[in-house]
């Protein structure tokens, strides 16, 4: 184990090979490389600055803030403290996964495949990447201001619901997957909600079919077809079928 204390800055490279431990007393500042191998951050809060990396698998044994790039590749990555992200955190694939028993309280962005076990609270936005960017905690929330993103090749997927949605569901052409859960949502602040792809969701107030969003094709009794705006409350439910 390798302990410092006192203002430390990082500007170069720090390796943890698996084993290893890096012990900083009190907070300190990433703005160079933090190469992890299943080795171990522990201390006080780790600061990724805007030009940090930390990248890899191991143990963050305590609260992180991102600014810069966090990027999860190569196993798990836990962090047992909070995580604050205003920078882009990133999960390379199938079998990554971001885990631990704080909150992640996103402004900025989580994209990529894999998963996330922490609690979110997205006011960024989440992206799913070229495969599936599930989140399996209970209790994840999409503000206001927050945008769930799936285009062509993604899935998102809500393992146990996304319980509250104030925010944009973006499909260009992926999935948004609730686990057959119910998903209230809030006001709306004339924000749409977008769904180019497969999108299953339960809407309590009012949900607008518009020409560009969510399409239905109605026949008329002479075997034409037109199209309507709808204003359907309670169930939705679009997949390919029926959208144009």
């Amino acid at each position: 184990m390798l302990q410092a204390s006192g203002g430390v800055t990082n500007s170069g490279l720090i390796e943890l090979q698996p084993g290893s431990r890096l012990h900083v007393v009190e907070n300190w500042n990433n703005l160079g490389q933090v190469q992890m191998a299943g080795g171990a951050l522990s201390g006080g809060q780790v600061q990724n600055g805007s030009t940090g990396l930390i990248s890899g698998f191991g143990l963050i044994d305590g609260p992180v803030t991102n600014a810069g790039l966090l990027s999860v590749s190569g196993g798990s990555l836990s962090v047992s403290g909070s995580l604050a992200n205003s920078g882009i955190t990133h999960l390379g694939g199938t079998g990554n996964q971001l885990t631990g028993a704080g909150v992640l309280t996103n402004t900025g962005t989580v994209q990529g495949a894999g998963n996330v076990g922490m609690r979110v609270a997205n006011s960024g936005t989440l992206e799913a990447i070229v495969g599936t960017l599930s989140f399996s905690a209970l209790s994840n929330t999409n503000t206001a201001t927050g945008t769930l993103v799936a285009g062509t090749g993604g899935k998102l997927l809500m393992t146990q619901g996304l319980a509250t949605n104030a925010g944009l569901i973006q499909l260009g052409g992926g999935t948004y997957d609730n686990a057959g859960a119910a998903m209230a949502n809030g006001p709306h602040r004339g924000r749409r909600h977008t769904a180019v792809g497969h999108h299953h969701q339960h809407q309590p107030d009012r949900v607008q079919l518009r020409r560009e969003q969510y399409r239905r094709r109605h026949r008329q009794s002479g075997g034409g077809q037109a199209h309507r705006e709808q204003r359907c409350p309670g169930h939705v439910r679009v997949s390919r079928d029926q959208r144009r």
